[in-house]
């Protein structure tokens, strides 16, 4: 790793915000199959869902393409500033690391000590206001 290898932090916050929005829309359909089977699964007397094929099935039936991504923009708001934190965080974390004896020595390690220390300062940061 060399200092060339780096991008400035503005570009990290962008492509980090960017790839947290994408994966969020990537993801979406899936959370909110997730999110309709364990609410109907909370109702004691009878379920309304069968299994995920079926959540699929009923929502696509019932309200099309749009009723898997209900709700999505409350969902952009919180993940990609999360996942932004923790990428930009990994980024920032990895440069300063590669920089130290051992860490320069061995990639896998900088890249494992990044990793933690970027998962240890988002949840800090994030978990209180996710709460």
């Amino acid at each position: 790793m060399s200092a060339d290898d780096t991008l400035p932090i503005w570009k990290t916050v962008v492509a980090s915000n960017v790839s947290g929005a994408f994966a969020r829309f990537v993801c979406h359909p899936l959370d909110t199959c997730k999110a309709r089977l364990q609410a109907s699964s909370s109702t004691a007397v009878t379920t309304m869902y069968e299994n995920v094929w079926h959540v699929l099935r009923q929502t696509w039936r019932q309200e099309g393409l749009a009723g898997f991504y209900r709700g999505i923009g409350v969902s952009l708001v919180g993940s990609a500033p999360a996942t932004c934190l923790y990428l930009t965080s990994y980024e920032q974390s990895k440069d300063w690391l590669a920089q130290l004896g051992p860490f320069a020595t061995y990639p896998t390690l900088c890249h494992l000590t990044a990793g933690l220390l970027a998962e240890a300062f988002s949840c800090v940061l994030w978990v209180p206001i996710d709460v």
